[in-house]
């Protein structure tokens, strides 16, 4: 099974690896420009399913970073933001009903969201990648759930170091987003493969 350390080796060949991974960190604080960031890890994602590479794109075709950054922004909208908004209406919905009695209860499924968002994220991207299509993100939700939940062992202790990397990064959460995604964007493809060839 791939590890952080051997992602990291893997980075590190790239001679400009460091100034490759600050510019995206930077430009995630920034709204708006914030998308040319996510475009550069929608094509990170998509060089390494191409190829069978860990190898860190440059930055160039700015315009195309973009669109590829409201692709990712897209789904990361559908599969984190709308099901943590529907957790947290029905933590609001249950504490209201129960006078605050019963209101921890809810926190679990916002917990649960929480923790499989980030590679759930990544599968509809793959998905997407794969298929050269967007237009159909509602209709592969459910399909691209069922495959995070067949392999979600594994890909579990990758969302809780992505989280976990959040959270001690918060102070500096752009960069943090930035590497957090690079070192699980091939972590959660490796799982892919890897349970798929056994299979």
């Amino acid at each position: 099974m791939i590890t952080t350390h051997k992602i990291f080796e893997k980075i590190q060949q790239d001679s400009h690896w460091l100034q490759k991974i600050l510019i995206g960190g930077i430009l995630m604080f920034i709204p708006i420009i914030n998308f040319f960031a996510l475009g550069y890890l929608y094509r990170y994602a998509a060089t390494i399913l191409s190829t069978g590479k860990l190898k860190l794109p440059d930055w160039e075709d700015w315009g195309k970073l973009f669109i590829e950054g409201l692709i990712f922004l897209g789904i990361l909208f559908l599969y984190a933001f709308v099901p943590l908004l529907a957790a947290w209406l029905l933590y609001i919905f249950i504490a209201k009903i129960t006078l605050g009695y019963l209101a921890w209860f809810p926190l679990f499924p916002v917990s649960i969201v929480l923790v499989i968002a980030p590679s759930l994220v990544l599968v509809g991207i793959f998905s997407i990648i794969k298929g050269k299509k967007a237009d159909s993100l509602f209709l592969k939700f459910g399909k691209n759930l069922n495959q995070f939940f067949k392999f979600w062992k594994f890909l579990l202790i990758g969302n809780l170091s992505f989280l976990g990397l959040q959270f001690v990064g918060l102070p500096i959460y752009g960069l943090a987003f930035f590497i957090g995604f690079l070192f699980l964007i091939p972590y959660t493809i490796a799982v892919l493969n890897s349970n798929n060839k056994e299979e």
